[in-house]
């Protein structure tokens, strides 16, 4: 008999400049300050090689495309580009291939960093940093 064993699905990400994928784009909420917010969590597939299984990485978002936010300058980094007036459906970004540059934050009382999506940026526009 030949049981299968299955890949494992991780977000603990590597730090260092990966190819990637977006799989989700979802509303997120938590509570910040006693005060429940909702945010735009972006989850990536992060290219590693089959024999890691499947990588993951995420990243909140305050829901605002005003000029200056995190989303809207993240999007531009992709290529995107945002009409005045206009509106974003996220789930056509469902499939966008990009690079990301991936961090760890270590936080104390924590065994496992905090893995922070530092970049996003067209693909192969990071891959001589």
């Amino acid at each position: 008999m030949i049981l299968q064993i299955p890949k494992e699905e991780s977000f603990l990400c590597p730090e260092g400049i990966f190819q990637a994928a977006i799989i989700d784009v979802r509303p997120y909420s938590k509570k910040v300050n006693e005060e429940l917010k909702t945010f735009i969590r972006i989850v990536w597939q992060v290219h590693r090689g089959i024999e890691y299984g499947t990588t993951k990485a995420g990243k909140n978002y305050s829901p605002s495309l005003e000029s200056g936010s995190e989303l809207r300058e993240d999007l531009s980094a992709l290529g995107i580009t945002l009409p005045p007036g206009g509106q974003l459906d996220t789930d056509l970004l469902i499939g966008l291939q990009c690079d990301l540059q991936i961090g760890h934050i270590y936080n104390e009382g924590h065994d496992k960093p905090f893995v922070h999506v530092k970049k996003v940026a067209r693909l192969g526009a990071l891959a001589g940093e």
